[in-house]
C-alpha cells in the first residue's frame, strides 16, 4: 500500500483530489438548487418558465468565466504583491469556505431545504416576471461560480496546474452523471449525508487554505514569524512549524466544532 501510494504521489492523493472535491461540491450543489427550482416549478403548473431558469444559469456559467479571467489579470498584474495577493485570497477563501459549510448544513433536514428553495421561486413568481425567476436562477449558479473561481484561486498556490485541471476535468464528468442522477431522482436522495460528507471536506479544505494563506502573508512581511519547535512542516496541508499558522488552524477547527458540532448531532431523520 506504502508503495502505491509513492507511485502515485501526493499530486494525485493532494492536488488532484482537491481539484475534485472543490469542482465536486459547488457544482452539487447549483445542480441541486436548480433540480429543485425546476421540481417546485412543475408542481405548482408554472413548467413554461423552466427556459428563464435555463438562461439564468448559462448566463451565470459565463459569468463565472469571465471572473475567473479578471482574477488571472489581477493576479498577472501585481506580481510585486504576489505573496499579499495569494496569502490574502487563501485567508478568504478559507473564511468563505467554512461560512458555506455551514450555510449548506443549516439546509441538512428536507424541510429546511424545500423551504428555502419555495421561498426563493415564490418571491420571483411574486413579480410576476420571468426576469426574477432567471434572475434568482443566475444568483444561486454565479454564487458557487465565483465560490469556485475563489477555491482554484486559491488552490492553484500550492497546486500545479496539471493536478488543477485533471481534478477540474474528472469533476465535471462526475457532476454530468449526478445532474441527471438529480433530475431524475431528486425527491429520494439522501441530502443528509450528502450534505454533511460534502461539507466535512470542505472544513478540512478551509483548515488547509487558512494555514497556507498566513504562511504566505508571513512570507509577505505581513504577519510575524514565531517557530513552534518540534513541529513538522507539511505544506501540502497547510502546516508550518510557527505559531502564527497553527493558531488559524486550530481557530478554524475550533470554529467548525462550536458551529458545525450541533449539525453533526442532528439525529433527526429525513422526512
Amino acid at each position: 500500500m506504502v508503495w502505491l501510494v509513492e507511485c502515485v504521489g501526493t499530486s494525485l492523493i493532494e492536488g488532484v483530489l482537491q481539484s475534485l472535491v472543490v469542482i465536486t461540491r459547488e457544482g452539487l450543489e447549483a445542480i441541486l438548487i436548480l433540480a429543485a427550482i425546476i421540481a417546485y416549478l412543475e408542481k405548482a403548473g408554472q413548467k413554461n418558465l423552466e427556459r428563464k431558469v435555463w438562461v439564468g444559469a448559462g448566463l451565470a456559467v459565463l459569468a463565472s468565466l469571465a471572473t475567473a479571467f479578471l482574477f488571472h489579470a489581477a493576479f498577472e498584474a501585481n506580481e510585486g504583491l504576489q505573496e499579499v495577493l495569494e496569502g490574502l485570497t487563501l485567508v478568504v477563501a478559507s473564511l468563505v469556505l467554512f461560512y458555506v459549510s455551514h450555510w449548506f448544513l443549516s439546509k441538512v433536514e428536507v424541510s429546511h431545504w424545500h423551504a428555502y428553495i419555495r421561498g426563493k421561486v415564490n418571491h420571483a413568481l411574486e413579480k410576476g416576471s420571468g426576469l426574477a425567476l432567471a434572475l434568482t436562477a443566475f444568483m444561486a449558479v454565479y454564487r458557487e461560480g465565483f465560490e469556485t473561481v475563489l477555491f482554484y484561486q486559491a488552490l492553484s498556490v500550492s497546486v500545479p496546474p496539471a493536478d488543477l485541471w485533471t481534478g477540474l476535468a474528472a469533476g465535471l464528468l462526475v457532476l454530468a452523471g449526478l445532474f441527471w442522477l438529480v433530475l431524475q431522482i431528486e425527491a429520494r436522495l439522501d441530502l443528509k449525508t450528502i450534505f454533511l460528507v460534502t461539507s466535512t471536506l470542505l472544513i478540512g479544505l478551509s483548515i488547509v487554505f487558512m494555514g497556507q494563506g498566513v504562511h504566505e502573508l508571513q512570507e509577505a512581511g505581513w504577519i510575524g514569524e514565531t517557530e513552534f519547535k518540534g513541529l513538522p512542516k507539511a505544506r501540502d496541508f497547510g502546516v508550518f512549524p510557527t505559531v502564527e499558522t497553527l493558531f488559524g488552524q486550530l481557530a478554524v477547527g475550533a470554529a467548525a466544532l462550536f458551529f458545525l458540532g450541533p449539525h453533526q448531532k442532528n439525529k433527526s431523520g429525513l422526512q
